[in-house]
């Protein structure tokens, strides 16, 4: 697994991360996101068992194309590329929040 702890500002096209290997989880969101940062510990702690794992944090917001084309409409969101199975389904993150 590789946690990634900063938000890549520019984000990946969406044929980019169709064509990333093995299964990588998409998480959106943004660093000023109280509900995002809360939802760290937890993503970091699921994804230390997810062995082959690729995170790719992604800051997301109005106008930007890859989390719109993955149906992201709150935060924190992401999406299990590889199956495309929801990886943090709408709530789980909010969980204790």
């Amino acid at each position: 697994m590789t946690y990634c702890v900063d938000y890549a500002v520019v984000e990946p096209t969406r044929s980019a991360v169709d064509a990333m290997e093995g299964i990588v989880v998409l998480e959106f969101g943004a660093p000023w996101c109280g509900r995002c940062r809360l939802a760290q510990p937890l993503l970091r702690d699921w994804l230390a068992g997810e062995a082959g794992t690729t995170h790719v944090k992604i800051e997301d917001g109005k106008g930007r194309p890859l989390g719109r084309s993955f149906g992201v409409t709150l935060w924190p969101d992401g999406d299990r590329a590889g199956g495309r199975s929801r990886a943090c389904p709408r709530g789980a993150p909010d969980a204790g929040v």
